[in-house]
């Protein structure tokens, strides 16, 4: 009895393999039945069975569209879906988002979908750093300086070096 029903049940799993196959790689997140009837070259009702026992188990989802008919898609896991983007391409998103920024323990941030690499960061503070320390005119007092000037004030001394 195994021997009639082995050709049948290969068939069988064979054709909900195809049909898995075939809603996995629709080019839409879902998909009609007479698409994929058309994809894999079989009946709109055997297909329909198909698509109903791929549902049955649990590997695609289904939705009945009020006087249009029913959608089916494949859920892909998770990880494959992670697998299939890069993580710069993930944080960047989050992060536009959720729009707030990302740190890593490497000090790479990420922030408004931009990726600020920890030497590009310490660059920018470098910058800021020369540029108060090279600041001969006392536009931007050290705050060592301002302290200084503040106490002088507060002493009343040198009241006409205030400018400087």
């Amino acid at each position: 009895m195994d021997e009639q029903n082995g050709p049948d049940q290969t068939s069988d799993q064979e054709t909900l393999d195809r049909t898995h196959k075939a809603v996995l790689n629709a080019d839409s997140p879902a998909i009609t039945t007479e698409e994929i009837a058309d994809h894999t070259n079989e009946s709109t009702e055997a297909t329909r069975v198909t698509l109903t026992e791929l549902h049955d188990q649990g590997r695609i989802e289904r939705l009945e569209i009020h006087n249009l008919g029913v959608i089916w898609w494949a859920p892909r896991p998770l990880d494959e879906v992670l697998k299939s983007v890069d993580t710069d391409t993930i944080l960047k998103r989050l992060s536009d988002e959720l729009e707030t920024a990302i740190s890593l323990g490497d000090g790479t941030v990420y922030e408004n979908g931009d990726k600020h690499p920890s030497e590009d960061l310490d660059r920018e503070t470098d910058k800021t750093t020369s540029s108060t320390e090279k600041n001969t005119a006392g536009l931007v007092p050290s705050s060592e300086e301002s302290g200084e000037k503040r106490q002088q004030l507060k002493d009343g001394d040198d009241l006409d070096d205030v400018s400087e």
